[in-house]
């Protein structure tokens, strides 16, 4: 009896809030308000949420729009406006009816700035993106880091991809998979609002990032064709490799000249650096060079090789697949997709297994200094530069 009666009271509760919601909208628009630049003020707008098995067609079949109609939307969006197939599950839409319950718009909420708006209404019926004003708000952030630089940024409600792009201006000189607790780091960046709600990053100008008592900073500049981050002195961060083929994860493996290999069961050389990842983590080329193999062997499984400048030359094993246009003779730019972390050939999980050579020897990356190698632009106007990053050096002296 208490089960049927707790069932019934969530039920109400449930139909409250669900025609609060629907309340909420249609007094929203009731009078006088443009949607997205659409005039509803003698429409009902709903809002709804795709659900399984819900289609582009469906959700019009549901609403009683002709077959050719249909047919002719799918066909003009696929090809100009956005790619159909990425329709989500939970991703909200909106109908728009006249007094007389006609569907006059569709609209699919592709993010918090992006929606596909479908025009069913006027005679040339179109479908088109309508993309959100988004306004961008300074903030800065700074800790010392005890576990993971994403938790320390985490506490501060930062956004997600803050400490992401920060291991991105700092891969070449931080080795983010040997953080030291005590690190520290200071920031600066701008966020993105719609409707006075955050959607995210927008860029960072400024960041100091402190590892192993070493302080090195980043600050954005952009001048007619040169873009990027530099340093004090006004040089490039971006150095002639990276420090990993994969972003922020962990190291499972490290190179040895004696391992006990899991599949095998025996001691023999691991002459590489596996990276463990989720199927799928995209793997990128650690310096610009050209594919000199893009095959498959028994125990490499899918593997790319790829050729730098001398006397330098990188692996990558185990992928799931290649990435689009990557064959044998192939040429690739410093942070290029190349593949995709799997588990084919010799490995009991996902991951991707990096080796190194230089001088036709495999040695640890880890343990080399390629800190001096880079092929990056340096700031010719240094006097501007300065006073540029001025005040961002200011902004990043808050943390002392």
């Amino acid at each position: 009896m208490i089960s049927r009666w707790s069932s019934c009271l969530l039920l109400c509760i449930t139909l409250i809030s669900c025609l609060s919601e629907q309340a909420k909208y249609k007094e929203r628009f009731s009078a006088g308000f443009l949607f997205l630049d659409i005039d509803v003020s003698h429409s009902k707008v709903t809002k709804h949420t795709v659900k399984k098995n819900e289609t582009f067609s469906v959700l019009l079949q549901n609403q009683m729009v002709s077959y050719d109609t249909i047919v002719r939307l799918i066909s003009e969006i696929n090809n100009d406006v956005f790619d159909l197939s990425k329709l989500r599950l939970g991703h909200t839409y909106f109908l728009v009816k006249n007094n007389a319950g006609e569907l006059t718009h569709f609209i699919y909420q592709i993010s918090a700035t992006d929606f596909l708006v479908c025009d069913l209404w006027h005679k040339n019926q179109k479908a088109y993106v309508f993309i959100k004003q988004k306004h961008q708000k300074i903030r800065v952030a700074y800790g010392r880091i005890h576990s993971s630089l994403y938790e320390c940024l985490h506490n501060q409600h930062a956004p997600e991809a803050l400490s992401e792009e920060m291991a991105s201006i700092f891969a070449w000189a931080v080795d983010f998979y040997k953080i030291h607790k005590g690190d520290s780091f200071a920031v600066v960046y701008s966020e993105n609002y719609v409707d006075g709600q955050s959607v995210g990053l927008d860029n960072i100008q400024a960041a100091e990032f402190t590892h192993k008592g070493k302080v090195h900073h980043a600050f954005y500049y952009q001048k007619d064709s040169l873009k990027g981050y530099f340093d004090l002195e006004g040089k490039s961060v971006k150095k002639g490799f990276l420090k990993a083929p994969v972003k922020y994860t962990r190291i499972s493996s490290r190179f040895s000249k004696r391992r006990f290999h899991p599949v095998q069961k025996r001691y023999k050389a691991h002459l590489g650096t596996d990276y463990a990842a989720p199927y799928g983590t995209p793997i990128v080329a650690v310096a610009n060079g050209t594919v000199i193999e893009a095959s498959r062997k028994r125990y490499n499984g899918n593997y790319i090789k790829i050729k730098h400048k001398d006397p330098y030359m990188t692996q990558y094993l185990h992928l799931q697949k290649f990435a689009k246009g990557i064959r044998k003779g192939s040429v690739v730019r410093q942070g290029d997709v190349i593949g995709y972390v799997g588990s084919t050939g010799l490995a009991t999980g996902p991951h991707v297994c990096y080796r190194f050579w230089k001088e036709g020897k495999q040695i640890n990356p880890l343990a080399l200094d390629l800190s001096t190698y880079s092929d990056a632009d340096s700031i010719k106007d240094f006097k501007e530069y300065k006073a540029v990053i001025k005040p961002y050096k200011e902004r990043l002296k808050c943390k002392h």
